[in-house]
């Protein structure tokens, strides 16, 4: 996994990632260098939360909120950060016509790779495996406005053709028209 430069559900999901991680290994297809987005408005959240990439398709994380955002991949077994996916502040957009700030990784090998905005969201111990390990997943912190849940996501990068075919028309689109501030999810 590369970092490039940067620019100005609970358990449920996590199940279906996990699920979604074994499928990985399908039939190879076409490299394509076509970003896929994802998105951040004022309601505090990922979206899509879930989006599935081929090894070496770069995701980038697009703010179009006015308050800043940060992007922290982590390990749900041990809940450690990971270096290799960790923007500390990624700065807000103040509205359409301004500089939308963005941040990029490529990962290169299948896998599935979980992230969460430390500002929005925190981890919190859910399960302690006899066997020795604990398993954390991200909440939504106190006192936090915007959306319900909390402000995490999942990246599947994989070469199966279904799951590369199910990421919503949104994902790639670089801004949104009516996406700003709480605005329409819908990018028209």
């Amino acid at each position: 996994m590369t970092r490039q430069k940067s620019h100005a559900g609970r358990l449920g999901l996590g199940a279906f990632i996990l699920a979604a991680g074994f499928l990985a290994g399908g039939m190879a297809k076409a490299a394509t260098t076509s970003p896929v987005y994802v998105h951040m408005n004022g309601l505090n959240d990922f979206l899509p939360k879930v989006v599935f990439v081929r090894p070496g398709q770069p995701v980038v994380w697009v703010n179009q909120d006015q308050g800043a955002h940060s992007i922290h991949g982590y390990k749900v077994l041990g809940g450690n950060h990971l270096k290799d996916m960790n923007k500390m502040s990624l700065a807000g957009t103040p509205g359409p016509g301004h500089k939308v700030s963005t941040y990029s990784v490529t990962f290169h090998s299948v896998g599935v790779h979980y992230y969460l905005c430390t500002v929005h969201a925190h981890l919190v111990k859910v399960y302690d495996d006899p066997a020795g390990g604990t398993y954390y997943l991200p909440a939504k912190r106190h006192g936090i406005p915007g959306y319900r849940g909390s402000m995490a996501g999942v990246v599947v990068v994989t070469r199966e053709p279904a799951l590369l075919h199910s990421d919503p028309p949104i994902t790639h689109k670089r801004v949104l028209k009516k996406f700003w501030g709480n605005g329409d999810a819908s990018g028209q």
